[in-house]
């Protein structure tokens, strides 16, 4: 059984013991995810949510997300940094693709899989972090971004994806799991 709750700038589609954001609902332009609503947690930002979002230019991204999907951010052009929190597992296909302004991008550890293009086409993407936990990395999925570092642990998968794509690879910077608390 599910249900729709609207909040003044999202709609989200509401289960038994979970929900899923599944539209924006005005023109904010900086969008705040709650951990829970209506009592259960936030755990997905559906497909094509913020897809060509003229307005969005940040997004806090709950604790609680697990996935987010298909096309969640395609061309959102405003969108110029991303913190994806470590309770994220899957950032699927096209999640991030042809984000023209996107600069830099920091996935927390716990992250397992990126998907085809996630983040392709984002032509002003300077600085991707990885985390060891990453073990795939879909086709294409870094494909036109020229400007490209990917930041992660040595020996890591990150670290080979960079080297057989030819993508300039540098170790994560020491204050990382300081600055995603984690012990």
């Amino acid at each position: 059984k599910t249900r729709t709750v609207d909040t003044p700038d999202l709609r989200f589609c509401v289960y038994t013991d979970h929900a899923s954001v599944v539209a924006k609902r005005s023109t904010v332009s900086d969008v705040v995810i709650p951990d829970c609503i209506d009592g259960v947690p936030v755990e997905s930002i559906g497909v094509s949510v913020f897809n060509r979002s003229k307005y969005t230019r940040s997004v806090v991204l709950p604790d609680t997300l697990v996935n987010i999907r298909y096309c969640a951010f395609y061309k959102a052009n405003n969108l110029k940094t991303i913190k994806i929190p470590g309770s994220v597992r899957i950032i699927d296909t096209s999640a991030f693709s042809t984000c023209e302004n996107l600069e830099t991008v920091e996935i927390a550890p716990g992250c397992t899989h990126l998907g085809y293009r996630a983040f392709g086409n984002c032509k002003n993407l300077r600085e991707i972090t990885i985390p060891a936990t990453v073990r795939q990395i879909g086709g294409e999925c870094f494909v036109n971004c020229s400007k490209l570092t990917i930041r992660g642990e040595p020996g890591s998968y990150a670290e080979k994806y960079a080297a057989a794509h030819k993508i300039p690879f540098a170790r994560r910077n020491k204050l990382w799991k300081k600055a995603w608390r984690i012990k």
